[in-house]
């Protein structure tokens, strides 16, 4: 009896072990782009008549704050932009006018940090930088969306 408790102490205990921050990981959609690829994106985006939201982060981040702020962007973004995928060693593949915007003073020093430019790639037309507070987030990317080209 004593064997079975501490095994299922032990169960127990390594359920409980995985660090919540492990689940902070996101999924990408879909239809996305990887930074090298920005190209394909303009391509799509021309068809579509779409913006390019070049979306600066880590998928595999262990900070939920990063997560859930990410999976906002690319929630309210879908269906309204060609979605770049960007990490911080992307900088140097992607257009000279975004990898400026991304490291802006407006963009803030945190990621995740989106570029939306228009279909063409050829002007920025709004960065929406990470904000802690999920409600000031979110009315962010609303107006952000909302003044997006449709």
């Amino acid at each position: 009896m004593k064997i079975c408790l501490s095994g299922f102490l032990m169960l127990i205990l390594c359920c409980f072990s995985f660090s919540p921050s492990v689940l902070a990981a996101f999924d990408l959609p879909g239809d996305y782009y990887l930074a090298s690829d920005w190209k394909m994106a303009v391509a799509q985006a021309q068809s579509d008549h779409l913006p390019i939201a070049f979306l600066l982060s880590d998928r595999y981040t262990t900070c939920p704050l990063c997560s859930a702020a990410s999976k906002d962007v690319l929630n309210a973004l879908e269906g309204h932009a060609v979605i770049v995928y960007v990490e911080s060693t992307d900088l140097p593949v992607l257009p000279p006018l975004v990898a400026k915007a991304i490291n802006s003073p407006e963009s803030g020093k945190l990621i995740p940090i989106t570029a939306i430019t228009d279909s063409e790639c050829g002007r920025v037309l709004v960065v929406i930088p990470y904000i802690r507070d999920p409600g000031q987030r979110m009315a962010e990317i609303t107006k952000a969306v909302a003044e997006l080209p449709h």
